[in-house]
């Protein structure tokens, strides 16, 4: 294909207009198309006053709908506000309830000045507002900013299971940056507009909720920002953060091979770096997150280890397999513009998404993923690996081609697996690499056959072109209820913005935050980052992110609470609720602590917590909520401590990629080590022995692979504490091709020696003469009762069969050192008294209740689980308060151990969070 190939059909394109039949009749047999329900706007037309606000307001939209057989009717016409201001002039966002009756959509008053929501009968009738002017704040706390405020947008609405309805306001003062103003959350309301009120606290946005079918939550995408500060003594603004940040990688000279082409060189073999708080690059990143309609239970919806392209996503909806399908943003967004936005389906958890359509890279970055093409789409934004030229989608004069690529708005999926999406034809490249597309363009389509693997996949307008966007399409169909979650908490939160820890705890209470073990990883091939190393005297601090005075959301953080890391990883503090917050680590000299695989130490982004209300987790680290939290008090302890190992091989393969020219200097059979520094002339390590502790066993660029002319291969780690290791773990590279990059990979290794030692002396020492082969582990046991804190492997040449990328030597892909620091116990204990279920020191009828209250009607979580189980037998049930009652009316048997008084003892899967006793 020519390069010119993508312009020739833009041209093609362009010229034939569009012109289509709406609704084209299907096939006989096939399943018949559902009505829809859509916004025509007409973008850059704005009527709105002068204000500060979060949307671009069209004029004279339109909510429309399209029936079975083609038919357009209007639900909502902004033309006739002119003789009824209770009409919107413009609109946005509709969701249609569960039962297919009524549609909620956001709407722009003329006599508000603002969006607000409204809901309508899907046929047309019925037309009410739902949200008002009305709105308690005080703004006379920003002084000359308060202007800034007097004004408020609520947007994208969805139904909840419940008939209550969920929707994104800028009601609570916040400013934004980024050409957003205004900052953005989520707000609950009844059917009929009744008991609003807000369930987030974001500094920055909480845009596009909906529902995830299969458990009721709310799904939203978070804008993960931290705020940029003026420059002290300019009054200057730093550049803004780009889009994607942070990058998470270490910065490293890599050696050229090659005119152009260089590899880099391994990261550090210590597991701990500083990085000046200057240097840090801040973040700006969308996410899907999860949350209750309560607002509790916040958690990270999907996201792929450090990989911020990976994890960007925005607008989210949902397929019959339970997908998230999502928008990749490689610009901040402003809602009710389109942009040049792709398409892609996001799977809860930790794994990688699949593209659908549309660009897929930021700015500037090269494409290294394959893209779905359809017949009529070429490589978008760019071949992979390749740079784009500047010119590849200018608009000229040439021979018609049949390809043209899409930017997105907006995709749902209909019932019989098509998506419906609005997009618009790639016009040219911005200043910024990205597409442009005229605002007016954005139509209907439905994709049929949609699918990475599919190359079969066909775009079909819907409608005859018009002069308006066409934005924000979703089906007119029942839809099963998702489960209902009932309120664990009616507190209600205040839109004052407190500018002190303690004000805010007068006015919104506290919450516990208390991370298990922040040391703790998650299995291996879990896509999250590791966790902060152990040994190496961190702390972690609070900081409160008020608004303040600033209109960019520059303002300064507020230190709120300070902690040292103790051995055993567990951090709890009482923080105030209602308020954004984040979390730092620190290294001893104050520096930001950066682990080895490039993750700065912090939750980059603002977290929040709702009064009496408990927030537990483990680890620290981008996707830490992903993570499960262990029920037995015991498995807290213990965690995979290889990653916080300094780690050394005695050779590691360096090879130039086949077909690439070698400078004079440099020798294709050079042996290098993987630390830090290279000999004169060596070629970087591809498979460094850093790959063994990275928790991922994945083939082809997760491997160790050492070097076949040697006798022994040894790989060394250490551990700056002494540690207890239960297990140890050694996988095999994982299953890939026959052939990779370099040659044949087919290996067995079939023995190798394991030596653990303290202070350079010996420990244990386990010979093993197991096969290893690709795809297999090995599982070795070790007495937890002799701590050491340095590990060797030694495997013999001899015990090596066959090749791994055409090399000789030992191929592995991962070890698993399972254990603990060394001083801390092994069992863990709690200290409390039994019964004292509220923790006041005191055992009487209170505590039942408070049982009670917890067990039936959502009470607050408990101080002390362990103190409910007034039986002992470590489950918390009905039998508790009942048991309790008997032995406080003298009525029954003694309580377990300790009993009424302050005693200890061994923790099972019941927590003790506060612990009253002296």
């Amino acid at each position: 294909m020519g390069r010119h190939a993508g312009v020739c059909a833009l041209v093609a394109l362009l010229s034939q207009g569009f012109i289509s039949t709406a609704m084209a009749i299907d096939e006989p047999g096939a399943q018949a198309r559902p009505e829809i329900v859509f916004v025509s706007r007409h973008l850059g037309n704005s009527e709105q006053s002068e204000r500060d606000s979060v949307v671009r307001t069209a004029s004279r939209g339109q909510l429309q709908a399209i029936d079975s057989n083609g038919g357009i009717r209007t639900l909502v016409d902004a033309r006739l506000n002119t003789n009824d201001q209770s009409i919107p002039i413009d609109v946005m966002d509709p969701d249609v309830s569960y039962n297919a009756t009524h549609v909620v959509f956001s709407g722009f008053s003329s006599v508000g000045n603002g969006w607000r929501i409204f809901e309508i009968h899907v046929d047309g009738s019925g037309l009410r507002q739902l949200t008002h002017d009305l709105r308690e704040v005080d703004l006379e706390q920003f002084g000359d900013n308060a202007e800034r405020f007097l004004g408020h947008d609520d947007l994208d609405p969805c139904y909840l299971p419940d008939g209550r309805i969920c929707f994104v306001s800028t009601r609570y003062p916040e400013t934004a940056p980024d050409g957003r103003k205004r900052a953005t959350n989520l707000y609950v309301m009844n059917a009929d507009g009744s008991d609003m009120h807000r369930i987030t606290t974001e500094r920055f946005g909480a845009d596009t909720p909906t529902v995830d079918p299969s458990t009721g939550q709310i799904v939203y995408s978070r804008w993960w920002r931290t705020a940029q500060l003026i420059e002290e003594g300019t009054g200057e603004e730093p550049e803004p953060i780009r889009p994607g940040s942070p990058g998470y990688t270490i910065e490293s000279e890599g050696e050229e091979i090659a005119p152009g082409v260089s590899l880099p060189t391994p990261v550090d073999a210590n597991a701990l770096r500083n990085v000046d708080a200057e240097e840090f690059p801040g973040v700006n990143s969308w996410f899907l997150s999860s949350v209750n309609p309560d607002g509790t239970g916040l958690e990270m919806f999907s996201g792929f280890r450090l990989d911020r392209e990976e994890s960007q996503a925005y607008k989210p909806s949902f397929t019959r397999d339970g997908r998230a399908l999502s928008l990749f943003i490689p610009v901040t967004p402003v809602i009710g513009e389109p942009a040049p936005f792709g398409v892609r389906l996001y799977t809860r958890g930790a794994e990688k998404p699949e593209a659908v359509g549309g660009p897929q890279a930021f700015p500037g970055q090269t494409l290294d993923r394959e893209i779905p093409l359809l017949p009529n789409l070429p490589p978008f934004p760019g071949v992979p690996g390749e740079e784009l030229p500047p010119d590849f989608f200018e608009l000229v004069e040439q021979e018609a081609a049949e390809e043209v690529q899409f930017s997105y708005e907006s995709a749902v999926e209909l019932p019989d697996g098509s998506l419906l999406v609005s997009a618009a034809p790639v016009q040219a490249l911005n200043e910024e690499g990205l597409p442009r597309a005229r605002p007016s363009q954005f139509d209907l389509y439905i994709m049929e056959n949609p699918s990475a693997e599919n190359a079969e996949a066909t775009m079909r307008p819907l409608l005859e072109r018009r002069r308006t966007a066409e934005l924000d399409a979703t089906p007119i169909v029942a839809r099963e209820l998702p489960p209902v979650i009932r309120d664990l908490t009616t507190d209600r939160l205040t839109n004052y913005i407190p500018q002190t820890a303690e004000e805010a705890v007068r006015m919104n209470g506290t919450f516990r935050f208390i991370v298990e073990n922040i040391h703790f990883n998650a299995p291996v091939d879990f896509n999250v980052p590791s966790s902060p190393p152990i040994g190496q005297d961190l702390a972690i601090e609070f900081y409160m992110a008020p608004q303040g005075s600033s209109t960019e959301g520059n303002d300064e953080p507020v230190l709120i609470h300070r902690e040292e890391i103790g051995p055993d990883g567990r951090v709890e503090a009482e923080l105030p609720a209602g308020v954004p917050l984040f979390e730092v680590i620190r290294t001893p000299e104050g520096h930001l602590a950066q682990g080895r695989d490039g993750q700065v130490f912090h939750v980059g982004g603002m977290n929040f917590g709702r009064e009496h209300r408990t927030a537990r987790c483990v680890g620290c680290h981008a996707g830490h909520t992903m993570v499960d939290v262990p029920q037995d008090a015991r498995e807290l302890r213990f965690t995979n401590l290889a990653p916080s190992a300094a780690i050394r091989a005695s050779s590691a393969f360096g090879r130039v990629p086949p077909q690439r020219p070698l400078p004079e200097v440099v020798d294709a059979e050079n042996e290098i080590i993987g630390l830090p520094g290279f000999a004169p002339g060596a070629v970087p390590a591809i498979f460094p022995p850093q790959n063994l502790v990275d928790r991922s066993t994945m083939a082809m660029g997760n491997e160790w692979v050492g070097a076949g002319s040697r006798t022994n291969s040894i790989v060394q780690m250490r551990w700056p504490v002494p540690i207890r290791s239960r297990q140890l773990v050694v996988h095999a590279p994982g299953q890939g091709p026959e052939v990779g990059i370099f040659g044949e990979r087919s290996q067995e290794i079939r023995g190798f020696v394991i030596e653990t030692t303290l202070g350079g002396e010996t420990v244990e020492e386990r010979i093993v003469r197991r096969r290893l082969t690709s795809g297999n582990r090995i599982t070795i046991e070790l007495d937890l009762e002799r701590p050491f804190d340095g590990l060797t492997m030694t495997i013999a040449q001899r015990d090596v069969v066959g090749l791994y990328e055409g090399e000789a030597g030992p191929a592995l892909s991962e070890i698993v050192v399972n254990g603990m620091v060394a001083s801390v116990s092994t069992v863990p204990t709690a200290t409390f008294r039994r019964g004292d279920a509220n923790c006041d020191g005191s055992l009487n009828v209170t505590d039942a209740i408070v049982v009670l209250s917890h067990m039936f009607t959502n009470g607050s979580d408990l101080c002390c689980e362990m103190s409910a189980d007034t039986n002992g037998d470590n489950t918390l049930n009905l039998t508790d308060p009942v048991y309790f009652l008997n032995y406080l009316f003298r009525a029954g048997g003694q309580i377990a151990p300790p009993g009424e008084d302050c005693g200890t003892v061994e923790q099972g899967a019941l927590s003790c969070d506060i612990q009253v006793c002296p």
